[in-house]
């Protein structure tokens, strides 16, 4: 893999190659859609949690081009955390005079790797675009309110985002290339339940064993490539510790680490609960804004996800708190020190519904939201699925199910708002039957994370 990158002078003359086998890792699905925005002029936006697989996002587009006969004088390529001296990135009349001084011929493609470093990326980048020079913009970056706080009064209508977590269950799969992908891409219907039973005779077991892995040890690329348990568990570490020490140590400068690290423990153990800032405070011995502060950097770090309520205007519905989910087990279960098989232990039905969110989330298409349901009188489903004016409820059950017979929430639900389709995840059935006007499906948790919702749509 070949490019240019920037020499002593500041100049983009410093020829690299680097040894790049895309046979190593796992081809994300991102991919596709930012090859297809090659020759288009907004710029690409590349962000999530350190170490999900952003840089080799870049090299994967580089090596691309190099594949497309683009010569390596229009390849510049930056990682920002391997420089000290960024005042070519903080002012775009230097960059543009640069740039003007290379006389490179056709497009330039531009990638800078962890922009998060510069202190005003979106006036740079701005400065590029408004230039109406022929570059084209792709950025990464791992921290979202910097992302987001420092473009977007700059880029309107001039980026694209595209977040990337660690690998979804869907790529995993995919990648082990066992299971035909026009097997999971079918709709689940009437005509089908033999076929889709046939499959789950045959491929449950890789399924549940390659679950099992990612509800243990998580699905980051570093950690998902080893086949070692031991050597799994030590980049595990090293992965959370680079983030403790880079991200919320070094760079973001909390007060006071101690709350900082016994926050994410305690998260940890409530998963799929609804935050009590309260009681957070009394347990870290913390002031309520302290407390909140953490709460908004787990989440902006990606480590965390809060599950808002979904409420009519209903006054039994609870409308304002939030459930806390990890956004990748492997740190979850980390931070609790639990790495044994899910089966039996106190938390399975935790991790479990965890699993279901991380993938529900990493599914949702634009104008997609996932929510809880609960009501004051403690009726409550797990998911609801909202797109556009349709929802679909979404229950969790860990153990088998008997046909016919869901939980009292649930009908609840169902009886309440009338959805279309409703789906009741459980261990190993396929079925359909009606309760009023709604469609209810069972499917198996291994069959709905690889395929999401979109097999009933």
């Amino acid at each position: 893999m070949r490019y240019r990158t920037l020499s002593i002078r500041q100049l983009w003359e410093k020829t690299q190659e680097d040894p790049f086998n895309k046979d190593m890792y796992l081809e994300r699905d991102v991919l596709d859609k930012l090859k297809k925005n090659l020759d288009t002029p907004k710029i690409e936006i590349i962000y999530g949690p350190r170490r999900s697989g952003k840089t080799t996002l870049l090299m994967f587009l580089i090596d691309h081009l190099n594949t497309q006969a683009v010569k390596e004088s229009n390849i510049w390529y930056i990682n920002l955390d391997l420089i000290s001296d960024y005042s070519l990135f903080e002012n775009p009349e230097k960059f543009i005079y640069l740039f003007d001084k290379s006389q490179v011929e056709g497009k330039v493609y531009l990638f800078i790797d962890e922009i998060q470093r510069l202190s005003a990326p979106g006036l740079f980048l701005k400065g590029i675009y408004d230039s109406r020079r022929n570059i084209k913009v792709f950025i990464s970056g791992s921290a979202s309110f910097d992302i987001k706080a420092k473009v977007k009064e700059y880029l309107t209508g001039r980026k694209r985002l595209h977040l990337v977590l660690p690998l979804s269950f869907r790529e995993i799969i995919k990648a082990g290339d066992i299971i035909p992908a026009d097997l999971y891409n079918q709709k689940l219907g009437m005509d089908n339940y033999a076929e889709w039973i046939k499959a789950d005779e045959v491929y449950r077991k890789y399924l549940l064993e390659e679950l099992e892995n990612v509800m243990i040890y998580g699905s980051y690329p570093a950690v998902y490539a080893l086949q070692n348990t031991e050597t799994k568990l030590e980049e595990l570490n090293e992965i959370y510790n680079s983030y403790l020490k880079k991200d919320v140590f070094d760079y973001i400068k909390v007060e006071r680490p101690e709350v900082f690290n016994n926050l994410v423990t305690v998260l940890g153990s409530q998963v799929g609960n609804i935050i009590n800032i309260s009681e957070l405070c009394s347990l870290l011995s913390s002031n309520r804004d302290t407390t909140e502060r953490y709460l908004g950097i787990l989440k902006d770090t990606f480590i965390v996800s809060f599950l808002p309520p979904f409420a009519s205007n209903k006054r039994s519905e609870i409308k304002y708190a939030n459930k806390i989910y990890f956004n990748d087990l492997g740190i979850r279960n980390l931070t609790q020190k639990k790495m044994s098989p899910i089966a039996g232990r106190p938390d399975a039905g935790s991790v479990i519904e965890n699993m279901v969110f991380i993938e529900m989330q990493k599914k949702l298409a634009m104008l997609d939201d996932i929510y809880y349901w609960r009501t004051k009188s403690k009726a409550e489903v797990d998911f609801v699925y909202s797109r556009e004016d349709r929802i679909t409820p979404v229950e969790v059950k860990t153990g088998s199910a008997t046909i016919g017979t869901l939980t009292r929430s649930f009908h609840s639900f169902i009886e309440t708002y009338n959805p279309p389709k409703a789906i009741f995840l459980n261990k190993d059935k396929f079925a359909h039957f009606k309760v009023n006007q709604t469609d209810v499906f069972y499917v198996p948790l291994h069959w709905f994370l690889l395929a999401g919702s979109a097999m009933i749509d």
